[in-house]
């Protein structure tokens, strides 16, 4: 009888000692849980956000710097393009009209290279009367002047028709003006030809027109030279002034030159030389 309850006591403590040890197992699960739990919402250290930043600040900058230097390559090159076919056309028409120049001893006519100042003299008034449409623009005196044959377009009559006769022609720097303070734009300086014709009245009747349209962001100069037999090479009056030639040249040079800026790396310069054939019999 003693030993059955004996049994009966020591079954009872091991169940108890096995519930006990299942309980400090469960409890030592949810710890561990808990500590996982802990550890998985624990947010980014002082340290970590500080590197994360700068890898951030980093690539950003990369990206800037990238974008940025391909901006100014596209920009550069349309510059350039522009350039090279603003140039091309004005060389154009400019070696047609210089190689139909009539000869100085032809009645009423000329041949006059002037230069340009560094900062050229503005006229606020334009000497000639050109009809024009908007704000009032300033103009300088004419770089060449002569008289030769050209073409073109007559739009002061109704219907505009296209005219081709000896006039005389003169290529000169024009300025529009700024924009408003409200809509500003930078002035852009012009290489503008204009056409005169003696009406049957006495009065002068002109047309001008655009040669050349450079960005406003560019600095161009324009020189022209004229070649002297005498002294076997080109020449140019001093800056500012100008020389009327007694005896037509037998051939000039145009000399286009665009200054390195933010948006040009180096100096470009377009050279052209025009003959003149009445100047050659001279």
């Amino acid at each position: 009888m003693l030993g059955r309850l004996h049994e009966k006591h020591r079954g009872r403590g091991l169940c108890r000692l096995f519930a006990l040890e299942e309980t400090l197992s469960g409890k030592n699960k949810v710890m561990k849980n808990d500590k996982t739990q802990l550890l998985k919402n624990r947010g980014f250290t002082l340290i970590e956000l500080l590197v994360a930043v700068g890898l951030m600040v980093v690539l950003v900058s990369v990206v800037v710097v990238v974008f940025v230097r391909s901006t100014q390559a596209v920009a550069t090159a349309n510059s350039l393009v522009e350039i090279s076919q603003n140039g091309r056309a004005l060389l154009n028409i400019m070696g047609r009209e210089v190689a139909s120049t009539l000869p100085v001893d032809s009645p009423n006519t000329h041949f006059v290279v002037r230069s340009l100042n560094s900062s050229p003299s503005w006229l606020n008034q334009d000497p000639f009367p050109v009809n024009r449409s908007g704000a009032q623009c300033q103009v300088t005196k004419p770089l060449l002047d002569f008289f030769g044959r050209t073409t073109w377009m007559d739009n002061q009559q109704e219907p505009a028709r296209k005219r081709n006769e000896i006039a005389r022609i003169c290529y000169r720097l024009r300025k529009d003006p700024q924009g408003s303070p409200f809509t500003p734009r930078s002035s852009r300086i012009i290489l503008e030809r204009v056409i005169l014709v003696r009406k049957g009245d006495g009065s002068l009747q002109a047309w001008a027109s655009d040669l050349y349209r450079a960005n406003p962001q560019l600095q161009i100069t324009y020189t022209i030279a004229y070649f002297d037999r005498s002294a076997d090479g080109y020449l140019q009056p001093n800056p500012g002034e100008k020389i009327s030639l007694t005896k037509l040249p037998p051939k000039i040079r145009f000399d286009l030159l665009v200054k390195k800026t933010e948006r040009i790396e180096s100096d470009r310069q377009i050279t052209r030389e025009f003959l003149i054939p009445a100047g050659t019999t001279n």
